[in-house]
């Protein structure tokens, strides 16, 4: 279910709108007045998950109202939100925002989002109290080593706190930008937490001064720069429910035993018993059926229904009538002259699909409000080709229009092709790897690099594509991503973090290529470093050798003569 959310999320609604602009998570404070007012003496907050969840279910539409409608950033064109609670219980929500024409500029994103303590203000006014709100929700530590945002190795905040001190707002290369964060000799301010500490704009965590003196929670506001992080944040707001490791002691001395099971709070229970929704995804996304001729799916009742009756209630899917609309479409019907400039993925944002009559048919939408805002969005389920002759079929559907029938679908130039696979053949979608490019890009926006190497490897293995050197080097970065990111968080210079993951990818799809008895030599692909794979099983066995990798990587890249003055100075 998650996966296919997360799906929606990132091949439909990202695919078509692009990069979202806004990414807002939204945390319950259980000791407002709205909750603390309704319990009785003796009470904690937590004592009742029913008022906790009803409250935040109350707060949180408001606050998309005010986005939806009241457009308080700009028009939304869409949204992707989704619900969590935390281990002990608050509710927080991650939503995502697209916003129509926003020009990307430091100004304007100085307009939404701030990541500085306000003027203190006189007491009792608005600026008193956003100044207070700031210091009180908004301060991030000051961490150190105990903390769960603590490091591992002991370099520090994995969350990049205290940041540095900026005069302006920098948009970058990264995920996020760099805030404006003046420091106090350039007029910044300063404050003092609840406890007592001292703090300046380095620890301020980025919020909208608006959203933070009406709701008085914490609320992170961020703009989102890159492409690259769309599929990490959609994978963080639909990884799942929780989970908690629970050891059992065994009284017979032996060997105690270790259950990971699903960790689900109170409040998470009240909030599903309640039925409100923990995901949301505007506009709606259609999954669209997607099977060869006369395979589709066939459901009934073994009690009750007849098997040829059930066959035919489930003859017609959205496939076969977007076909029975392209043929409504040849015959000059004008509701469906639209659907012959259209591929099947685009259907839903023309037309739906309507069940009510019998049989189903695509009905062109009535649009009402304003026309740009989409109504619906398509996607086919991702396929890899071990899928078969149903994966080439999909991409036929992803690029051609206008055909009234399967056959229709697998005719090229006016020859009709025994199979999907030999009608891609024809297009001259396999022989410059079209085919293979568009497939590794478009698991690129959804799926996590391991799931990529294996897809990489697999391609090259059962598809033989023409140009396996190029394949690799247009999605090598995309491959490695999740390397690079463990040696970065271990405080590795940049190349040395690019070269050791390098290598681990090679070393992956060495390993991949090896159950075949293949290697990445036998398709041209490089092989690993034997002497950076020795730097890597270092790492395994002393988690703080980032300065052990930047000596040992500086000695490989030598060239002869340097690396012969340096074992003479050893000696």
């Amino acid at each position: 279910y998650m996966h296919r959310k997360l799906e929606d999320a990132t091949m439909s609604v990202a695919l078509v709108l692009g990069t979202p602009h806004l990414f807002i998570t939204f945390t319950m404070d259980v000791f407002c007045t709205e909750v603390m007012q309704e319990l009785v003496p003796g009470q904690t907050p937590y004592d009742r998950p029913d008022i906790i969840a009803r409250v935040y279910w109350q707060k949180y539409k408001a606050f998309i109202h005010e986005i939806e409608q009241d457009n308080i950033f700009g028009k939304m064109i869409a949204r992707v939100s989704t619900v969590e609670f935390q281990k002990r219980g608050a509710p927080h929500t991650h939503t995502l925002i697209w916003i129509k024409d926003f020009e990307c500029t430091p100004s304007n994103i100085d307009n939404i989002i701030s990541a500085e303590i306000p003027p203190r203000g006189e007491e009792g006014t608005p600026q008193r109290t956003l100044h207070d709100m700031v210091t009180e929700k908004m301060i991030h530590g000051p961490c150190s080593t105990g903390w769960a945002c603590w490091k591992k190795d002991g370099c520090g905040c994995d969350k990049g706190f205290p940041f540095e001190f900026s005069a302006t707002t920098d948009i970058g290369e990264g995920y996020y930008p760099q805030y404006r964060r003046r420091s106090p000799e350039d007029g910044g301010n300063t404050g003092t937490t609840k406890s007592g500490i001292a703090v300046d704009n380095r620890s301020v965590v980025p919020y909208n001064a608006y959203l933070l003196l009406k709701y008085r929670c914490h609320i992170n506001v961020q703009f989102v720069v890159s492409v690259a992080s769309i599929k990490y944040l959609f994978k963080y707001n639909f990884k799942g429910e929780d989970l908690l490791t629970v050891g059992t002691l065994n009284v017979d001395d032996e060997v105690d035993a270790y259950i990971t099971k699903r960790y689900i709070s109170s409040i998470s229970a009240v909030w599903n018993i309640f039925e409100f929704n923990m995901q949301e995804v505007k506009p709606p996304v259609t999954q669209l059926t997607l099977h060869l001729e006369n395979d589709q799916y066939t459901t009934y009742q073994n009690s009750n229904d007849d098997v040829t009756e059930a066959l035919e209630r489930n003859k017609c899917t959205q496939l076969t009538q977007y076909f029975l609309a392209n043929a409504y479409g040849h015959d000059n019907a004008d509701d469906y002259l639209k659907a012959l400039e259209l591929c099947y993925e685009d259907m839903p944002i023309h037309y739906r699909y309507n069940t009510e009559v019998k049989p189903p048919i695509w009905t062109k939408r009535i649009v009402r409000g304003d026309p740009d805002v989409l109504r619906g969005i398509g996607r086919m389920p991702l396929l890899t080709p071990n899928n078969g002759d149903v994966y080439f079929a999909r991409c036929l559907l992803k690029h051609r229009r206008g055909a009234s029938s399967f056959q229709a679908l697998r005719t090229v130039d006016g020859i009709l092709h025994p199979t999907y696979q030999s009608a891609c053949v024809a297009l001259h979608y396999i022989e410059d790897d079209f085919l293979w490019i568009e497939t590794m890009r478009e698991a690129c926006k959804i799926k996590m690099p391991r799931a990529l190497r294996d897809l990489f490897g697999s391609i090259i293995f059962h598809c033989h594509p023409s140009d396996k050197l190029n394949l690799f080097q247009l999605f090598e970065d995309n491959m490695l991503d999740d390397f690079r990111h463990t040696h970065t968080k271990q405080g590795l210079p940049a190349n040395t973090a690019l070269a050791l993951a390098r290598n681990q990818l090679l070393v992956y799809l060495n390993d991949f290529f090896r159950q075949f008895k293949e290697t990445n030599a036998s398709y041209g692909l490089p092989m690993p470093d034997a002497n950076l794979t020795q730097l890597d099983m270092q790492n395994e066995l002393d988690p703080n050798a980032s300065e052990y990798y930047s000596n040992n990587i500086r000695l490989i890249e030598t060239n002869l003569e340097q690396k012969a003055f340096f074992e003479e100075m050893q000696k």
